[in-house]
């Protein structure tokens, strides 16, 4: 949220000037970042490719947007959406990079807790049916590629039910978080262990 970021720099990269959103943002003052490389802010998230692209993209067409990962001077890691646009002269030619950002790590985050409700079950942890249906159609389809077999194993407790009656739900909840904790600590890597019932 909050104002756009701004950042100017050099045909080469180099910081030629900010505004005090970017400083905010970021972290860095000013003074600490006028004359360096937008490197200073690299997270290691992106490989070279990706930077390859955005800068063919860039000399091509005088513009690039997309989202970035970057870390503020602390090392916290913050996502960006991000927009450079190639700033030229009366005849065309380019003769610095504007780049406007605007933080947008909460959004992300809210993105990643939602799509991790969707796959996983709340009370245990587990992939839910929905995960457990896209990672079966995944092992079905690979497994006769690798000449392997898949087998599914469908298992139920019995007198869970006694347990919840006796002892009420929360420890009845209790029970299935441990019996799920240990079932997977005895699972192999390739292996899935996922909970049908519970939402």
């Amino acid at each position: 949220g909050g104002d756009s970021s701004a950042v100017a720099t050099e045909l080469d990269g180099t910081i030629i000037d900010v505004n005090d959103a970017f400083c905010q943002i970021t972290g860095f003052g000013r003074e600490e970042v006028i004359g360096a490389n937008p490197r200073v802010l690299n997270s290691g998230h992106h490989d070279a490719a990706f930077f390859s692209t955005l800068w063919r993209e860039l000399l091509e067409h005088g513009y690039w947007s997309g989202e970035v990962w970057n870390r503020r001077k602390d090392g916290a890691l913050f996502a960006e959406l991000l927009t450079i646009s190639a700033m030229r002269d009366a005849q065309g030619q380019t003769q610095q990079y504007l780049g406007l950002f605007t933080d947008i790590t909460q959004l992300k985050r809210h993105e990643s807790e939602l799509e991790h409700t969707a796959h996983f079950d709340a009370l245990t942890g587990l992939p839910n049916r929905l995960l457990l249906a896209d990672q079966m159609r995944q092992a079905m389809a690979q497994a006769p590629r690798r000449g392997q077999k898949l087998a599914i194993a469908f298992l139920d407790l019995d007198g869970f039910k006694a347990v919840n009656d006796k002892h009420g739900h929360g420890v009845g909840d209790k029970l299935l978080a441990a019996v799920a904790a240990r079932m997977r600590q005895v699972l192999r890597k390739g292996d899935t262990l996922a909970r049908l019932g519970g939402g």
